[in-house]
């Protein structure tokens, strides 16, 4: 059986929505959406990519796939590097077929 390991970004008094932009997640009126990026070095970056880069599968939330969704398909060349190994996941796990029939977009950025 396989691991699954929780990576998420929380403020001490437990704050998990919008950590990366001001716009990344309005609801309820949330107005501190960026929250960690200030706080975000080259120690965190390279964490990240190899976090990203040794997963052997995702498993997001509907808005974080929504936004990876839309995000990759006009990342950077520098980027892509994250970009690679969650769509290879997602057309190996067959993610992409339990997307489309759950109606939600693909991660080559195709439309609902």
């Amino acid at each position: 059986m396989r691991k699954v390991i929780a990576d998420e970004w929380m403020t001490l008094d437990g704050v998990i929505q919008a950590p990366g932009q001001a716009n990344e997640d309005t609801a309820g009126g949330f107005q501190h959406g960026g929250w960690h990026v200030g706080y975000f070095d080259d120690l965190a970056q390279r964490w990240v990519v190899e976090s990203i880069v040794k997963a052997g599968g995702f498993l997001l939330g509907r808005r974080t796939y929504e936004i990876f969704a839309a995000h990759w398909p006009n990342a950077s060349e520098e980027e892509q590097v994250l970009a690679e190994p969650a769509q290879h996941q997602a057309q190996v796990r067959g993610v992409q077929d339990a997307r489309r029939a759950a109606g939600v977009a693909e991660l080559d950025g195709a439309p609902r």
